[in-house]
């Protein structure tokens, strides 16, 4: 890649890093949707532990919630192929501070984002249930979707909120380098 780019070379660019990303996701759609069955058996065992029934009420639940699984294993399995795909397409432009501030960020809100969504899987999705169990004494039917619905957000919030450090970090850093 040269120095300077045209418009035309800047969009075939972020065309290449882009189906770089997208490409190894949708490859990863497929055996994620083959074991998406398991992942959501595993999501739900702590409903499960609590004396909840999961119910599907709408005639494509179990489909939808089986590719909507295996979506957000695909896209979060490949999260550091995207990040990186991200960081080579704006490196070039860059002067050396700022890209070390930037690779510092990619690689540590790839690990703090990961981490994030393990501690609520391992830790925060028992204690969710239990204060959803406190509120539903009757153990009313519990929709599949709506559970997953409330997983999903709380763990990607979760995994957000463990990547922000990185994110004020790197802004710091950036500052820093704007003010020398």
């Amino acid at each position: 890649m040269t120095s300077e780019m045209t418009l035309v070379g800047h969009l075939t660019e972020l065309r290449r890093r882009v189906l770089y990303a997208v490409i190894p996701a949708a490859v990863l759609l497929i055996p994620a949707f083959v074991y998406a069955p398991t992942l959501l058996a595993f999501l739900y065992r702590p409903a499960l532990a609590y004396g909840y029934t999961l119910h599907l009420y709408a005639l494509t639940d179990g489909l939808t919630l089986r590719l909507r699984a295996s979506l957000l294993a695909a896209l979060i399995s490949t999260l550091p192929n995207t990040i990186a795909q991200a960081y080579i397409f704006i490196f070039p432009g860059l002067y050396s501070r700022e890209s070390r501030a930037l690779l510092w960020f990619t690689i540590l809100t790839a690990l703090l984002f990961s981490a994030g969504i393990v501690v609520f899987i391992v830790w925060l999705t028992p204690f969710v249930v239990y204060i959803w169990d406190r509120y539903d004494a009757a153990h009313v039917l519990l929709s599949a979707a709506v559970y997953y619905d409330v997983w999903e957000i709380c763990a990607l919030v979760c995994g957000t909120l463990c990547a922000l450090p990185a994110g004020i970090w790197v802004l710091r850093k950036i500052g820093n380098a704007l003010k020398s």
